[in-house]
């Protein structure tokens, strides 16, 4: 018998309380992960998954004030009985965002700093440096801009960084959340190599379709306590209580659950005999905003953002704008709200020429990252500047209502920074709906979203009638295709598709459906040739005449 791996993670009895928390953040908490394994870390948002690994690599209790018991050791070390600089060579830290631990303007120079840092000889850190570049895939890469980069080499090199220190462990904060299936593709595809050099790994994520794979073990959290930690090769036998979570199941393993069949073989031969519904066909209003032949150009950029791009918002209608990294989407919205101004063309809101600006109060954008739009010192007063600034009537009445829509109404005296980054997105949004924009932009509004909260912020906009239509640019295909009624494609700052939902979304074939990375419905759809083709699980469950469970209901 092969002898076990050694245990580089072990905490025992681990609690936290934020100073101000009503109630601990962990309470608790068991767990211990080896070498070479992979353990993918889920739940609700806010149950503590961030707060888990930020106990793992020491920051807390380090560097935090509150309320921490139990032990952690990591690699041999007590984290109480240790400094942060100890524990940096044991654990490597990989946030949401890689702009935000990115600080070197070449990838060389973002890698080599940690082992520079830790006094090492020129020969240590280039082997390092080059040793750790080959691992994520990157070794034709260390004269590159980082800043030119993708967001999924961006993230790639945040890791390298971590590797070069020479840490043992490596914790994730949900790294896939703002990039495009192919930059995911490139991270999981990292992070498979690392677990098999030997790295134990903790990956917190809410998009298990993609990570399942990855994964040994499955460990979910909820208020803080781990409800779950089972191998994930029997992630059938603990389905309902993913569902109970709001936690998006797989389609797959859901699809042969409700369907009744034992084989990948029997699913595809029971869907290919399906058809989904036909599309009611909708009459939207007016047109809101036009785009007629607009361009832009960053400053020092080699080549323009968006080109002759040339679109109509409708009244009524929910548009999705989706493309891989850099294809021009968050310009698109930036020019939109008058953020940026075009170098070439015209906006038009309502017919009549816009000369810089949409109208005061009539456009609501939530950007990709929600904290630049957090400014006060609690919840309430942030739902309430906007009408108050607007000196719009019933402020504080109306802003509560929100509050309890968005799913936040007990945190109204709360700062919004001690949030979870899923809520202090939900702030944002709501700060965001109390102005009671006519236009609403949306960048990525599903990162870092569970199934359950997803579906609120969706059914919270749908209940807003002040909205007269909605842009939601989106790497998320299924949320796409449950939300959207028309669908616009960029690639490389052109507009090179526009239609339908279902329409779009069943051309997505070769390079397009590679690079946007079509969501099981849609891809079993394609493969087994249904034309057209399903859009979400719900609809082939109806096909098939199956009740739907609530976790793939549309609405």
């Amino acid at each position: 018998m092969a002898a076990r791996k050694v245990e580089l993670i072990r905490l025992r009895q681990v609690e936290f309380q934020y100073p101000g928390g009503a109630v601990p953040s962990l309470t608790g908490i068991d767990l211990s992960v080896r070498a070479g394994e992979l353990v993918l870390v889920t739940g609700p948002t806010g149950c503590g998954k961030s707060t888990l690994l930020k106990v793992i690599s020491g920051i807390i209790p380090l560097e935090s004030s509150g309320r921490f018991s139990g032990s952690v050791m990591v690699d041999s070390l007590e984290t109480r009985q240790s400094s942060l600089p100890e524990l940096a060579r044991k654990v490597g830290l990989v946030f949401q965002s890689p702009n935000d631990q990115l600080c070197a303007s070449t990838v060389m120079d973002e890698v080599a700093f940690g082992p520079q840092n830790l006094g090492l000889g020129q020969d240590e850190v280039n082997r390092r440096l080059q040793w750790a570049l080959e691992q994520v895939g990157l070794s034709g890469h260390r004269n590159a801009q980082t800043a030119r980069l993708s967001g999924g080499q961006k993230q790639r090199v945040v890791i390298a960084a971590q590797l070069a220190m020479g840490q043992a462990v490596l914790a994730l904060d949900e790294p896939l959340s703002q990039l495009d299936p192919q930059g995911a593709a490139e991270v999981l595809d990292c992070l498979m190599s690392l677990r098999q050099k030997g790295l134990a790994i903790i990956l917190v994520e809410h998009r298990l379709g993609e990570c399942m794979e990855l994964a040994s073990r499955l460990v979910v959290l909820d208020q803080g306590r781990v409800l779950l930690d089972r191998p994930t090769r029997e992630m059938g036998e603990y389905l309902d209580l993913l569902e109970k979570l709001g936690l998006k199941i797989p389609d797959g393993f859901l699809a042969r659950k409700c369907l009744a069949v034992d084989s990948e073989d029997q699913l595809q031969k029971k869907l290919s005999c399906l058809r989904p519904p036909a599309d009611h066909k909708r009459e939207f209003g007016q047109v809101v905003l036009a785009l007629q032949n607009v361009s832009h150009t960053y400053p020092e950029a080699p080549q323009s953002a968006l080109q002759d791009c040339s679109l109509e918002i409708l009244q009524g209608e929910t548009l999705a704008v989706i493309g891989p990294n850099g294809a021009g989407k968050s310009t698109l919205l930036g020019i939109m709200a008058g953020l940026h101004r075009p170098r070439t063309g015209s906006l038009l809101w309502r017919g009549k020429f816009m000369k810089k600006y949409p109208p005061v109060g009539k456009v609501g954008f939530l950007m990709q990252n929600p904290d630049l739009l957090l400014l006060e010192t609690s919840l309430g007063q942030e739902l309430m500047s906007g009408p108050r600034f607007l000196r719009m009537p019933d402020a504080a009445r109306r802003s509560r209502a929100l509050a309890a829509e968005i799913g936040l109404k007990d945190s109204w005296d709360v700062p919004p920074w001690t949030l979870s980054k899923g809520q202090r997105l939900r702030a944002a949004l709501g700060a965001i709906l109390s102005t009671r924009p006519e236009l609403l932009l949306l960048d990525e509004p599903t990162a870092g979203q569970n199934q359950a909260n997803i579906h609120r912020l969706l059914t919270t906009l749908g209940r807003q009638k002040h909205l007269h239509a909605i842009v939601l640019c989106s790497h998320d295909l299924e949320t796409v295709a449950r939300f959207a009624d028309r669908v616009a494609v960029l690639k490389a700052g052109s507009l090179i598709d526009l239609g339908t939902t279902r329409q779009v979304l069943s051309r997505l074939k070769g390079d397009q459906a590679e690079s946007l990375k079509p969501h099981w419905p849609l891809c079993t759809s394609l493969e087994l040739g249904i034309d057209p083709p399903f859009l979400t699980l719900d609809e082939m469950l109806a096909a098939a005449g199956k009740e739907v469970p609530a976790c793939a209901r549309t609405s």
